[in-house]
């Protein structure tokens, strides 16, 4: 910021006070390095009836919480470039968002539990579109250069949310500059788009998953280590050698072919009855006499 934009941004920061809460602004300080406040800035905030002070020189401890703040901030913003190797020049970018999401944070400041955005708005902060800065992310291309066949999505850096509606920021190293959209897929996203391949053998709501088999061996070295570690003294025992198994590999004589078996024909009642009567010897006499059967045999 120049110093010639900073009668504004008091301006500016004097209407929104006045807006949210209803309440004036009564007082401002500034350092003694003169980055911030020059003739007419105290001009202005003497017609405003707004008390300013100015710390000592080379007295950085009269402005504590301030000089806290903003080592608190930068040091959250060099964590967050490094970790994806942003660009030194986004700097802002990470600043602005380190204090979006400190805003939005619970502090010991406070009597009660509460973040800095909800003490001061009274509702507690919506962070469903907060995300890792500097992500890939990927945007809908909705221009019409675009061909049918060219992808319909181009990979970008997000940097931020935006201010002024629901959108998220990202940066395009194509035109470098710094663009909003709300068409976004981000990296940590993609992962949840996976499917598995169902098993045919299976049925329609089952899916089988199979695990990779141990390695040959694997299993018992494992067995020997942990019984190494439980118990000094642990011998593991010796593998088992594998039995030989013998083979007969003589020649077997073939099979000598029978002559297939053809049932005889069922015998008719007349015919059977012959055949019972030429194979026993029965007295038909005795038989049909029941007188006959009570005589002793003579």
């Amino acid at each position: 910021m120049k110093k010639k934009d900073v009668l504004r941004h008091i301006k500016d920061y004097q209407a929104f006070i006045k807006t949210q809460t209803s309440k004036n602004l009564k007082a401002m300080q500034f350092d003694s390095r003169g980055e911030y406040i020059d003739h007419k800035v105290i001009d202005y905030l003497k017609s405003c009836g707004i008390q300013y002070e100015i710390t000592a020189a080379h007295s950085p401890a009269q402005n504590g919480i301030a000089e806290c703040l903003n080592c608190t901030l930068i040091e959250h913003a060099r964590a967050m470039m490094l970790e994806h190797n942003i660009p030194y020049f986004l700097w802002p970018e990470a600043v602005a968002y380190a204090c979006y999401l400190k805003n939005r944070s619970l502090t010991q400041a406070l009597k009660e539990l509460i973040t800095l955005e909800e003490a001061f708005t009274g509702k507690k902060p919506d962070i469903s579109m907060l995300q890792e800065f500097g992500v890939k992310c990927w945007i809908l291309q909705q221009d019409s250069q675009n061909s049918k066949l060219d992808p319909k999505s181009q990979e970008f850096i997000f940097v931020g949310l935006s201010d002024h509606d629901k959108a998220w920021r990202y940066w395009n190293p194509h035109s470098r500059q710094i663009q909003t959209s709300r068409n976004v897929i981000f990296e940590n996203q993609t992962h949840e788009y996976h499917y598995t391949i169902p098993n045919p053998a299976s049925s329609n709501n089952d899916t089988n998953t199979s695990n990779p088999p141990l390695l040959e061996g694997k299993q018992e070295i494992s067995k020997q280590i942990l019984g190494s570690q439980l118990n000094p003294k642990f011998d593991p025992e010796p593998p088992e050698t594998p039995k030989k198994i013998t083979t007969n590999y003589s020649i077997q004589p073939p099979n000598v072919l029978s002559k297939p078996h053809i049932p005889k024909p069922a015998l008719l009642s007349h015919e059977r009855s012959a055949c019972i009567a030429s194979q026993l010897s029965i007295d038909y006499c005795v038989l049909n006499n029941p007188q006959a059967r009570n005589k002793p045999p003579g």
